[in-house]
């Protein structure tokens, strides 16, 4: 450092320039050689100093002047800050988790990761809880499991097959395809099976035992559309988990949001009552430290004050640490040699804007064509929520691929891929993180531009998936209604197609092309049984094979006339009373609704009447309900069920048709049989199948096994909810409104309790809005039909 002496002389000298011009034509690249030497004695003095901020480029600070300076400024003022980059590896994981492999570079979790692991010990199942974003898959995998002392580890995610992915990992010593094919069909046949499997598998390996680490559960719900092997695979984990000699422990991540999806399976509620960890924010202490200490085990530097700048702007958010770790990994490309500058953070786009900055930036430098197809990438790889934010979601990246542009959609993932937007597997691609689906807000307005054709796609799509699966059964393609609907939809979104997507649809058309077919002029006997041959191979014979079923006695008259619809004031002060926290506004203004007479079903559609209309070949669905053939058939989205209504002669109720069966003659009433609370004790006359207390069924039960009302209907207050034909428009009810538009996408109504119900929900005016496209296990529907 020049001595005190020396910098007294230069400014004595008649060479010294007044600093603050030296800066000026340093800016102005008019700098001369003297002029730049004089400013690096001073900065070396400490006379002059380099700062800055988060809303600032790189400053020279003096006495009370402060002068931006360019990069190429800094870097001739200051060569040891030259924004050449030193070669390195990236301390950070930007938006992907930290895997076990990362465990080197996980810090500030250390004593989350020694309780977690405690508890694994002690407890065979652990649930980790947090919101997107809180670290649950990092702690899990880069904490967790390299703090345990367990013989064998296997990791999965459930993904839209969770027992294909339990079986996959289970059997990945052997090479025989069989073994993983028998164990999925042990699986879901008996929950014993994992239990059973595990034990021989660590008997023959001669390991204690084993931690299965089943990451992102939520998959369970958003991917998995199959509900007997979601249970089966639930089923499995608890039986696993509940082995008294301990050598299965079962580990699960959750996000927060899907907590209440868990409560659907009484063994998993319970489960998580007593066994969770809920992953709250880190504390500033764990931040530093998750900030910093992997910068420095591999020889990374920060500028002064950048660290705390970081930290304020995180603050106590406990879904920030993936936005957190991409704007740590956007200002580490930015550095400066080994530093990491207040500069690189700002060009970075900062903690709240770095994810949305990189993913903007990356497709504004697609061409027009690259473009479109990136917005099908992301449009595939996120999962529409219900009541719940979006979500990722993993797809095959044959899915992605479009029969037309299949190199260009190689090139496209590759760029997302290269920028650490989308992460793929061997077979698989996803985005890299939630937080890049809630940052970024081109993102957000597709998503939001048209929701209901993204949600008729993504049907389409795992429509498609079911079909290839099941063999190309032709029970499996699209047939009335919802095909109709999706040609209006394929004039605007055919290029977007995939392969498969496209087959099925083309498949779907032929089957439609048939059944047009009219025979007329059928004379003599060899002509019918041409006829008959004719019919069997084409499969239309199906049609005059299965007919409809159990109809002889479905149908009950409604007598026209006016009745009083929704809720009034008081009814709706009842209502309160049992639910302090929800809104019932949508059942206000209560109105008067005259109806002609018209025929509703007696009680729900079921399994053995909906199996018919599928081996007649017109009815998509599940063949795995055998066996519960008087059981309310369930995850039928609403074109699934005006299908089969339209088949049995018959449609959907409108919602003023249903509330006006469900009451029973009884207008003022609360409930289908009077104002008395509901039970769920059978015979009594105020009985109904919810979640009433204890000893209550909390299942689907066979249809009319509770009371019926006036009208002699069955199950008008719990067991399913029903569709009806209604889209979901304020009250009053008209008919004439719109709200009766067969061909709309938008929300339809849903009508009626189920078993998991609260008592304010089996009330007769209760309404739900559900997409058309929604399929659950607590949502039916039953028939009605005009008369003359």
């Amino acid at each position: 450092m020049l001595s005190n002496y020396l910098i007294s002389k230069l400014m004595e000298s008649k060479k010294y320039m007044d600093k603050n011009q030296a800066l000026q034509n340093l800016l102005n690249g008019t700098a001369s050689e003297e002029e730049v030497n004089l400013l690096r004695q001073l900065l070396a003095s400490g006379e002059i100093s380099i700062g800055g901020d988060m809303n600032r480029s790189v400053v020279i600070i003096g006495s009370g002047n402060k002068v931006e300076l360019t990069a190429e400024a800094l870097g001739i003022l200051n060569p040891e800050t030259s924004t050449a980059l030193a070669e390195g590896e990236p301390p950070y994981m930007g938006m992907r988790y930290f895997d076990t492999a990362d465990a080197g570079l996980f810090f500030g979790r250390e004593a989350l990761s020694r309780e977690l692991a405690s508890r694994v010990e002690e407890e065979p199942f652990l649930a980790i809880v947090g919101a997107s974003g809180s670290g649950k898959s990092s702690v899990a995998r880069a904490g967790l499991i390299p703090a345990l002392q367990m013989g064998a580890v296997h990791v999965i995610t459930p993904t839209a097959h969770p027992l294909e992915s339990l079986a996959t990992s289970l059997t990945r010593e052997s090479e025989s395809v069989t073994a993983t094919a028998t164990l999925m069909d042990d699986l879901q046949n008996d929950s014993r099976s994992l239990r059973l499997f595990v034990r021989k598998m660590l008997a023959s390996s001669g390991m204690l035992n084993l931690l299965l680490l089943v990451d992102q559960f939520e998959e369970t719900f958003t991917q998995c559309k199959d509900f007997t092997e979601r249970r089966a695979f639930i089923e499995n984990l608890l039986a696993a988990a509940d082995e008294d000699d301990g050598r299965v422990r079962v580990a699960l991540t959750l996000r927060a949001d899907f907590y209440h999806h868990c409560a659907e399976y009484e063994g998993l509620r319970l489960a998580l009552e007593k066994h969770q960890a809920y992953i709250g924010a880190m504390t500033s202490d764990e931040l530093r430290e998750a900030i910093t200490a992997p910068a420095q085990k591999n020889g990374w530097d920060f500028q002064p004050g950048l660290v705390d700048l970081i930290l304020s702007d995180v603050g106590t958010e406990p879904g920030a640490l993936p936005l957190l770790s991409h704007a740590l990994l956007e200002t580490w490309k930015r550095r400066q040699g080994r530093t990491l500058t207040l500069q690189g953070y700002a060009d970075a786009g900062g903690v709240k804007k770095a994810i949305a900055q990189t993913a903007e930036s990356v497709y504004d430098r697609l061409t027009p064509a690259e473009q479109t197809i990136a917005r099908g990438i992301f449009l595939r790889l996120t999962e529409l929520g219900e009541g719940t934010q979006d979500t990722r979601r993993r797809v095959k990246l044959d899915e992605l691929r479009q029969a037309k542009a299949g190199d260009a959609v190689t090139k496209v993932l590759k760029t997302l891929t290269d920028a650490r937007l989308v992460t793929t597997e061997e077979d698989s691609a996803e985005v890299a993180h939630e937080a890049l689906i809630r940052e970024w807000g081109t993102l957000r307005k597709w998503l939001d531009e048209d929701r209901e054709n993204l949600r008729l796609h993504r049907h389409l799509t795992e429509s498609a998936g079911e079909w290839q699966r099941r063999g190309k059964e032709a029970s499996e393609l699209y047939r009335g209604a919802r095909l109709k609907q999706l040609q209006d939809w394929l004039k605007e979104h055919g290029d977007a197609l995939s392969p498969l997507e496209k087959e099925f649809l083309k498949a779907s058309q032929n089957v439609k092309k048939q059944e047009r077919l009219r025979w007329v002029g059928v004379a003599g006997t060899g002509v019918i049984l041409l006829l008959m041959v004719i019919l069997g191979i084409t499969g239309k014979l199906k049609r005059y094979i299965y007919q409809p079923v159990d109809m002889e006695d479905y149908w009950v008259t409604i007598p026209a006339g006016k009745f009083l619809m929704g809720s009034s004031d008081e009814q709706i002060v009842d209502a309160l009373g049992m639910c302090s926290d929800c809104d019932f506004s949508d059942e206000q203004p209560q109105h008067w609704v005259d109806l002609p007479k018209y025929q509703i079903g007696k009680y729900e559609v079921t399994n053995r009447q909906h199996i018919q209309c599928m081996q007649a070949g017109i009815c998509a669905g599940n063949a795995l309900r055998r066996g519960r053939d008087l059981y309310p058939v369930i995850d039928m989205n609403w074109y699934d069920a005006q299908t089969f209504c339209n088949w049995v002669g018959g449609r959907l109720p409108t919602e003023a048709e249903w509330e006006k069966a469900a009451r029973g003659g009884l207008e003022e009433k609360i409930y289908p049989w009077g104002d008395e609370v509901p039970t769920c004790i059978k015979g009594l006359p105020n009985s109904a199948n919810f979640r009433g207390g204890e000893g209550c069924p909390n299942t689907t039960m066979p249809v009319g096994s509770f009371s019926s009302n006036g009208y002699g209907l069955y199950d008008m207050a719990g067991n399913v909810e029903e569709w009806v034909s209604s889209l979901d428009h304020a009250y009053p009810y008209n008919a004439f409104d719109g709200r009766e538009d067969m061909n709309s996408l938008k929300a339809r109504v849903s009508r009626g309790g189920f078993w998991l119900s609260q008592d304010n929900n089996v009330r007769s005016a209760n309404r739900s809005s559900l997409g058309s496209l929604v399929t659950s296990n607590v949502v039916g529907f039953r028939c009605a039909r005009d008369m003359p």
